[in-house]
C-alpha cells in the first residue's frame, strides 16, 4: 500500500469553487493540484500522476469527460 498523502487532481474552471474544494480536501489530508481547464488538467495528469481526478464537466477548451 502507498504511504503518504493521496494526490488529487482537481480540474475546475470556477476559481472560488476550486479554492473551497481544494481547502476542504487539504484539510482532510489530501495533496491537491489544480487545473483551470481540461487541457491543463490533462497535462497535469501526465506529469504529476495523481491518484484520483475530480473534474468539472462543463469547462472551456476541453470538457471533464
Amino acid at each position: 500500500m502507498k504511504k503518504g498523502k493521496s494526490k488529487v487532481l482537481l480540474v475546475e474552471d470556477e476559481k472560488t469553487l476550486a479554492m473551497i474544494i481544494k481547502d476542504t480536501l487539504e484539510y482532510e489530508g489530501f495533496d491537491v493540484i489544480c487545473a483551470m481547464n481540461g487541457v491543463e488538467g490533462l497535462k497535469l495528469y501526465y506529469t504529476d500522476s495523481p491518484d484520483v481526478i475530480i473534474a468539472d464537466i462543463m469547462m472551456p477548451e476541453m470538457d471533464g469527460f
